[in-house]
């Protein structure tokens, strides 16, 4: 059976990103999957209204820090032999929509990186998808003061299937992108 093990980290800071991404190759010897799924939102607004710190708080964790992440972790991916990376977007990594431009410009970004990643590593060993779904009933509005209807969103254990399955086609029919409720 594998282990499974948390590392608590602000994906803001750099230096905590580099030492813990050090830390978790050292402790399992590297790295067989890599799902980049953290993010940050932002109360749905125009930009001028949007606070300067929480732009680059949510540039940073969104797009910034899943980079950086994913720097460390390709050498070990490519040693490996069936290694994947799945980066966990949005919808507005596919859809504009207003009030959301710091939100979504990161995540076009995570797109675009994905698009670019899977050309890269097409030969190298590590396969590379993007999963891009509608909102996740999770806490994420809330905690940035939105009231949305969570009844809409996907459920947590429904996202996770998908990411399983995603996960678990061999390499002959491996799915670069997915979108769920678009």
């Amino acid at each position: 059976m594998g282990e499974a093990r948390a590392y608590a980290f602000d994906l803001t800071d750099s230096e905590a990103l580099d030492t813990t991404a050090k830390a978790i190759l050292t402790d399992f010897g590297g790295a067989d999957i890599l799902i980049n799924n953290a993010g940050i939102w932002h109360k749905a607004g125009p930009l001028d209204t949007i606070e300067p710190d929480m732009l680059v708080a949510t540039v940073q964790t969104n797009l910034t820090a899943l980079m950086q992440l994913t720097r460390h972790m390709l050498p070990s991916l490519r040693a490996r032999d069936e290694a994947a990376i799945l980066n966990v977007a949005s919808k507005s990594g596919v859809v504009a929509q207003a009030g959301q431009s710091v939100y979504t410009a990161t995540k076009y970004g995570v797109r675009g990186f994905t698009d670019v990643l899977k050309l890269e590593e097409k030969d190298n060993g590590a396969r590379v998808a993007g999963l891009y779904q509608s909102g996740t009933n999770t806490q994420m509005f809330a905690k940035a003061g939105e009231d949305m209807p969570n009844r809409i969103f996907t459920e947590p254990d429904d996202l996770a299937d998908v990411v399983v399955f995603m996960l678990s086609r061999p390499p002959k029919i491996w799915m670069h992108e997915v979108r769920v409720g678009l």
